[in-house]
């Protein structure tokens, strides 16, 4: 079995072979040439963190569709910057449905279908907050038998404790 799995050694000049073919290829001098102009145009459109993301969106598509591509380079670069445009207005869609959705939920009062769960939902963030408060072993034993509905020797067992300790601890 072990025959079937035999490497063989690569050599120096085949990795120099295909390293060179690698930097050789038009989309490495398309990427080149166009990445900083692409990087500033997309940097006036979008936020500063996500610039460095978009550019690789725009060249992950171009690559994708590299078969596609015109054959000049000044051609290239217009159809790079072509789906640039496409990339930004997406974003830009994105970005307005979700202001938009947040202007909905900001505007959107409680109904009388929601009211009724106010009073449960203020009561949960009091327990939150009361919960923070306990030490780490009481809040467990709390936890289990009061929320998960455990009961004392459960709790016990599941903390790896006595049945005395989660009573004097509840």
């Amino acid at each position: 079995m072990s025959e079937n799995l035999r490497v063989e050694p690569i050599h120096h000049s085949a990795i120099k072979a295909a390293e060179s073919q690698h930097y050789d290829h038009p989309f490495i001098s398309l990427f080149e040439s166009v990445l900083p102009d692409l990087h500033r145009y997309v940097a006036r459109q979008c936020p500063p963190d996500d610039v460095d993301d978009v550019c690789a969106d725009i060249f992950a598509e171009v690559y994708l569709r590299w078969p596609w591509a015109p054959d000049s380079l000044e051609s290239q670069r217009m159809w790079v910057f072509g789906f640039a445009r496409n990339k930004l207005h997406e974003l830009n869609r994105a970005k307005r449905y979700r202001v938009s959705l947040s202007d909905r939920l900001a505007n959107h009062s409680l109904t009388s279908k929601y009211t009724e769960f106010e009073p449960i939902v203020t009561a949960n963030d009091r327990v939150k907050r009361l919960l923070v408060q306990i030490p780490d072993k009481e809040r467990e034993v709390i936890l289990l038998t009061v929320f998960a509905g455990f009961n004392s020797a459960e709790t016990a067992q599941i903390l790896g404790t006595t049945v005395t300790a989660v009573t004097t601890r509840a």
